[in-house]
């Protein structure tokens, strides 16, 4: 399970006041977690968690649903090199960094 790095879980039932951070004033708010993987580096990376199903204050055709963003990692293989270090392989993992309003899709 992801680490929570600060704040709660909780759902408001409106958002909070204009000098709280953007992901308290949303009307999809987010809280933070610490994501780990001993075999990525960076190890430890932050994510955004969407605290509430439907946007506040707006219809219920609507939901929130994170925005993510692709971040360069590395991946240790199961392989070493002739020196015995492990090799390690370049790619990218798509992280959320926050929570939007978007339509419900329809079927």
């Amino acid at each position: 399970m992801d680490l929570l790095l600060f704040g709660d879980r909780d759902c408001p039932t409106k958002p909070a006041s204009d000098d709280a951070p953007v992901q308290r004033r949303s009307i999809c708010p987010w809280y933070n977690v610490l994501s780990k993987d001993q075999r990525r580096y960076p190890r430890v990376l932050t994510e955004a968690r969407c605290k509430c199903d439907r946007c506040i204050g707006v219809d219920g055709l609507s939901q929130c649903e994170p925005v993510y963003y692709n971040v360069h990692v590395l991946r240790r293989t199961e392989q070493c090199d002739h020196e015995g270090y492990y090799k390690w392989q370049s790619g990218w993992q798509k992280i959320s960094v926050g929570c939007t309003c978007a339509r419900r899709p329809t079927v």
